[in-house]
């Protein structure tokens, strides 16, 4: 795109007249903005094993001013922090002025130079990439955000062979070509709804419901450690079977709900799963970083996090899945948002752990007597008829011979003890995580004729 848009208004030319640009030059400002081998269709400069062609070695610190693909700080991100959190009315703490000025350039021991920072603004770097997790959490993974985001999607995926320009490109070919995309504007939805086009009417209907704010339906969202959801992430078959698992889940909120009539169809329902880290995934981006002391400014170190602060993160790096709903059945938004706990179930476990964590579901009767209705309840374990607390808490006060109290969860290991424990509880263990036991405590009915 810049080599495109250099060309064709004629900035090259006059950059090479004016201000003696060679070659060399425009290569380093494209590697500033894409990084290291830039796509190009202007061999100007022999490769070679460096990264970057645009400047030699002793001038690497350069590419860390623009995009900073070494520690990610960078005066991209440094605006838009800016611009961002004072249109959202947000607070920020990172203070650009602060590493403007203590900002240095130092050679490292491979012999290469490095933008370091002073040792005293290393809290300054956590804020930064703090308020980087917040922007996207808060605003650029919103709901109301994503929603507007998966409609627009499936409006262009319906408009796939609308043409534009004079070339009468398609979108996804339009992405493609430069002219054709330097005027691919939001105003698209206008031409897109202007059309005659009959095979439009699918994406013009979404367009429409977004102008209505009539969006897709929110049903429900969780964070997870990225440790918990490790095998969706191994097992590259895990998307293709995204659809089964919806369609086992529809299946029982169906089942749950008594109206095997309901439609819940799974092209209805769309998964979103966004990764929320410091800007390189589980590590500490600043540990990347080189500081330098008052006292020897010239000599790049690192700082161990003890020597910046003990209430620092512990953890870089969250996913958090979120579920929504295409359709206009207010009775479907309703059941599927009472019963999303158990598609969490789901996602937890693994098609094998999930479908042994319910057959080891079950109601501990600590009496000794024989209780033919929990019996029954059992069963509705077995067949996987009761999958969540509430319907457990449901299922037992309906039968008149327990109350609720209580449920905690706890880990495997602290409850060894209930092997041989005497205690007079009824326990559960509600299928999910592994490595946990969701446990719930009724207190025996005693009738007042019995008092």
């Amino acid at each position: 795109m810049f080599e495109h848009l250099t060309d064709v208004n004629g900035i090259e030319s006059l950059m090479k007249e004016e201000y003696k640009f060679k070659p060399r030059d425009f290569l380093f400002i494209t590697e500033l903005i894409y990084g290291p081998n830039p796509p190009s269709k202007k061999n100007c400069c022999p490769t070679t094993q460096d990264p970057y062609n645009g400047r030699p070695k002793e001038k690497s610190f350069l590419y860390q001013i623009v995009a900073n693909h070494k520690t990610g700080i960078d005066v991209d991100k440094m605006d838009y922090f800016s611009r961002d959190c004072y249109h959202l009315g947000m607070k920020c703490n990172f203070s650009y002025e602060r590493y403007m000025m203590f900002a240095q350039v130092c050679m490292d021991e491979k012999g290469e130079k490095q933008i370091c920072m002073r040792d005293k603004e290393a809290m300054n770097m956590y804020e930064l990439f703090q308020i980087r997790y917040i922007i996207r959490k808060n605003a650029c993974f919103h709901r109301v955000t994503k929603a507007v985001e998966l409609m627009l999607v499936d409006a262009f995926i319906a408009a796939r062979d609308f043409t534009l320009g004079e070339n009468e490109l398609t979108i996804p070919e339009a992405v493609m070509d430069p002219e054709t995309y330097s005027n691919l504007t939001d105003d698209i939805l206008q031409e897109i709804l202007r059309s005659s086009d009959q095979g439009l009417n699918r994406a013009k209907e979404i367009i429409k419901r977004i102008l209505k704010r009539d969006l897709y339906k929110f049903i429900g969202g969780k964070i997870f450690d990225p440790k918990e959801l490790k095998h969706l992430y191994s097992d590259e078959e895990w998307k293709e079977n995204e659809q089964n698992k919806l369609v086992a889940w529809l299946d029982k909120v169906r089942h749950l709900a008594g109206d095997q009539q309901l439609t819940l169809s799974p092209e209805d329902f769309e998964v979103v799963d966004i990764k929320l880290n410091y800007g390189m995934k589980e590590k500490n981006p600043v540990d990347s970083l080189l500081f330098y002391r008052k006292d020897n400014p010239d000599i790049p170190i690192q700082l161990f996090k003890e020597e910046v602060s003990h209430l620092l993160p512990v953890k870089f790096s969250e996913i958090k899945i979120m579920l929504f709903y295409k359709g206009n059945n207010e009775r479907a938004v309703e059941l599927t948002k009472k019963h999303v706990e158990l598609f969490w179930s789901h996602i937890l476990a693994n098609p094998m752990s999930l479908r042994s964590s319910f057959y080891t579901s079950r109601i501990l009767n600590y009496s000794g007597k024989k209780c033919e209705r929990l019996q029954k309840i059992n069963e509705d374990l077995q067949n996987q008829e009761l999958s969540t607390s509430q319907e457990i808490k449901e299922a037992v006060s309906r039968e008149g011979l327990y109350s609720y109290v209580d449920e905690k969860t706890y880990l495997c290991e602290d409850l060894k003890h209930l092997n041989t424990s005497e205690e007079r509880t009824v326990l559960y263990c509600l299928p999910g995580k592994s490595y946990t036991i969701q446990a719930m405590l009724f207190c025996k009915r005693i009738s007042k004729k019995g008092k």
